[in-house]
């Protein structure tokens, strides 16, 4: 299979793509171990599968590829860590967060942690969030959860 995803041609790397996902979780000891190949592409594509689907014993391993040398493959596993609900990787989100240079990773990120995080956390990643453009984009998808939060807490209250 991974010959096929990683084919020089698309047609190829599609079919063996669109097997993996119709596998489901039966290929996610598959996609975890792609997580780990030398070739961005491949580690990128296994985060972006592993967010489709519900193989919650990846986020170890996602949330280890948050320190990808790669900012593509961080995004991708920042996306894939919050669409499977890896809550044990918030405080790792939110120290890749505070360390990233990329804007659009720190988006992926704070949308990360705006999905995983307490609302304590990120009350606190509020205050500490320093001024800029990305700030304010950061800022504001923080506060949607933190207003998420509150709206939800009413509902069950």
């Amino acid at each position: 299979m991974v010959p096929l995803l990683a084919h020089e041609e698309v047609r190829p790397r599609s079919v063996a793509l669109d097997v993996l996902i119709g596998l489901g979780r039966t290929a996610g000891p598959v996609l975890v171990e792609l997580l780990g190949h030398p070739d961005r592409e491949l580690r990128k594509m296994a985060a972006e599968v592993l967010a489709q689907g519900t193989y919650v014993e990846a986020c170890p391993a996602l949330e280890a590829v948050l320190d990808d040398p790669d900012p593509v493959v961080r995004a991708a596993a920042a996306a894939a860590v919050a669409a499977l609900g890896c809550r044990g990787a918030a405080q790792h989100l939110v120290q890749r967060l505070a360390e990233e240079r990329e804007d659009w990773v720190r988006f992926a990120l704070a949308g990360a942690v705006a999905r995983l995080a307490s609302p304590n956390e990120v009350q606190a990643l509020l205050e500490e969030m320093p001024d800029g453009a990305l700030a304010d984009l950061v800022r504001t998808e923080l506060r949607h959860r933190l207003e998420g939060a509150a709206v939800e807490e009413e509902a069950w209250g």
